[in-house]
């Protein structure tokens, strides 16, 4: 089974999102925003990454380089 984080700082969309993946079969994670969810990525392997691209504190963009020198054949989509 797959595993998917979430990283979302709108926790209406990010518990859609979660439902939705669960409901498909994928084992999901979430963080509420860039932070927790580097902590996350540093513990555990994820197949796919989905990460919004407007947050407060740190945006996508910034989350997507850190991922990339943590695991740098990440799987990274940025949503808007």
């Amino acid at each position: 089974m797959k595993n998917i984080l979430v990283i979302e700082d709108d926790k209406k969309m990010r518990d859609g999102l979660v439902e939705i993946l669960t409901d498909e079969g994928y084992n999901v994670e979430s963080a509420e925003n860039g932070q927790v969810g580097l902590e996350k990525i540093k513990k555990k392997e994820f197949d796919v990454i989905l990460t919004d691209l407007i947050m407060p504190v740190m945006g996508g963009m910034e989350v997507l380089m850190e991922i990339k020198h943590i695991k740098p054949g990440a799987n990274v989509i940025i949503i808007t």
